[in-house]
């Protein structure tokens, strides 16, 4: 079966440019975009398949593109329920709310000693994990410990990690508190340049 865009609305508004790839995120990262070869992300949003391993590799292949003050967002990291943090979203019900395993990145990115870098987002109805990028030494160790990291957490469940585990992280924040923050070191202020900027609206 061969999926296409079928948009109902206008997505890209008023953007000047814009892309867009019908792809795996694994081909796209193989890609060699010579055709733009000045494209770096300062914004990336994870999401789609949830699987912690996914979302990693798809955030490890975004830092080697991306500019220094990066930001990248990951969704539903909060469930309010064990049933919808399976591993095999086949078991629920049709319709069924699932997010998966992707709470695992908290305590994993903690672990890589990036928590000065997350924030979690308690915003409904399941969160965002908000990451400043790392820099290349953080970024690198969870590539040589990638296989590592899988072994360790695939087969972990919230329900024995446990709820107040999963909460004892000091990482937690109102999105109006992550907002205010963003604008005391002015993320996404307008470039002061004679050139053209694309701008998305």
């Amino acid at each position: 079966m061969i999926l296409i865009f079928n948009f109902k609305k206008n997505v890209w508004g008023k953007k000047y440019f814009c892309l867009f790839f019908q792809e795996k995120s694994q081909s796209f990262f193989e890609r060699d975009l010579v055709d733009l070869p000045s494209l770096r992300c300062e914004l990336g949003f994870i999401d789609g398949m949830h699987l912690f391993e996914y979302a990693l590799q798809d955030f490890i292949n975004l830092t080697r593109m991306s500019t220094p003050g990066a930001l990248f967002l990951f969704h539903d990291v909060m469930p309010w329920s064990f049933e919808m943090t399976t591993r095999d979203h086949k078991t629920l019900k049709k319709s069924a709310p699932w997010v998966g395993d992707i709470w695992k990145l908290i305590p994993i990115f903690i672990e890589a000693g990036m928590k000065d870098f997350i924030s979690v987002l308690t915003s409904a109805p399941s969160g965002l994990i908000a990451v400043t990028n790392p820099g290349e030494q953080l970024t690198n160790n969870l590539i040589e410990k990638f296989d590592e990291i899988f072994s360790k957490w695939k087969n972990i469940e919230l329900e024995s990690f446990g709820i107040s585990n999963f909460y004892q992280h000091e990482v937690f924040t109102s999105p109006e508190n992550f907002l205010t923050y963003l604008e005391n070191i002015n993320f996404g202020s307008p470039h002061k340049t004679d050139k053209k900027v694309w701008v998305s609206q």
